[in-house]
């Protein structure tokens, strides 16, 4: 800890041996609470155990995990707070086991952090949507061994042209998010979203071969970036519309013949697409079927402002 933040250090402290019997599914006690709600004050100014959560437990203990990462704060005072095993439950339960980036549950996390300080900095927060182009090809193919080795192969390729304070992770299936701070959707393309698209085919297809797989069809990027705009909405809602606009702008792009990036923003009423090549803004339609928020894109219609 820095110089003037060791008064949570100084407090008193349960032994590692009565600590270690806390069970994850139990609430912490008052005065564990307090422990890491003043330990979280030390380290970042503010307590911020007021964090959209239901559960206030995790919230702590993740707080912690994320100090000791950052050598902010020992590990004996993080076990010493909530217990060694649910400290070691909270780093493996955010992690995705296939690419070892952030799961859904971690990422989604981080993102809601993120909006919340550009709310209180105002500034700008962009996302991408990565969905993965011929994917279930190689899947279905040369199997799921194969499958999980070219979702672990974008995730490398992701990871190393994002930057230090990006944060990747994997939403689900073969699609990936990436938070981008600090960056406005343009910025965020050129940037690092035509860095991640243009060496995305090749970089997979090498390390695949370095594994064993000759793949048919190169695995390329639909990428769907969207913006978030501070506003005094309830982070959740804004996470919602941000992911939500980044989807759908990724669909866009798999509907425009694949290996592209579209943007996708608020016009108005209108949700409006655009080619950050061309300079082409467009409208999609969307497909509904069963209990999809979204589905395929059917057309998409050349937009013009009024």
């Amino acid at each position: 800890m820095t110089e003037g933040n060791n008064t949570s250090e100084n407090q008193p402290i349960s032994s590692l041996e009565e600590q270690a019997l806390i069970d994850q599914e139990s609430i912490l006690s008052v005065e564990q609470q307090q422990m890491a709600s003043e330990a979280a004050e030390a380290i970042w100014g503010e307590d911020l155990s007021f964090k959209e959560t239901r559960d206030i437990e995790t919230q702590h203990a993740v707080l912690l995990i994320e100090a000791l990462q950052k050598g902010e704060i020992t590990p004996e005072r993080v076990a010493s707070i909530i217990g060694t095993r649910t400290a070691e439950q909270v780093i493996a339960g955010e992690k995705d086991q296939i690419t070892g980036l952030d799961n859904y549950s971690g990422g989604r996390r981080k993102t809601q952090k993120e909006l919340a300080r550009s709310s209180r900095e105002k500034t700008p927060t962009s996302a991408f949507m990565i969905d993965l182009d011929n994917f279930k090809d190689a899947n279905d193919t040369l199997g799921h061994l194969a499958g999980n080795q070219a979702l672990f192969a974008a995730a490398q390729h992701i990871s190393s042209n994002t930057r230090s304070y990006d944060t990747p992770f994997r939403w689900g299936g073969d699609e990936f998010f990436v938070i981008l701070p600090n960056t406005n959707a343009a910025d965020a393309v050129s940037s690092v979203g035509i860095r991640i698209l243009s060496e995305a085919s090749a970089s997979i297809r090498d390390q695949m071969e370095g594994m064993g797989y000759e793949l048919s069809e190169d695995i390329t990027f639909s990428i769907g970036v969207a913006q978030d705009i501070p506003s005094s909405d309830e982070i959740e809602a804004r996470e919602e519309l941000l992911t939500l606009l980044a989807d759908k702008a990724a669909r866009v792009s798999k509907f425009r013949g694949k290996n592209c990036i579209t943007i996708g923003s608020i016009d108005g009423v209108n949700e409006v697409f655009s080619d950050p090549t061309t300079g082409e803004s467009f409208t999609a339609q969307f497909e509904s079927k069963n209990n999809e928020k979204i589905g395929k894109v059917k057309s998409i219609t050349p937009f013009k402002k009024d």
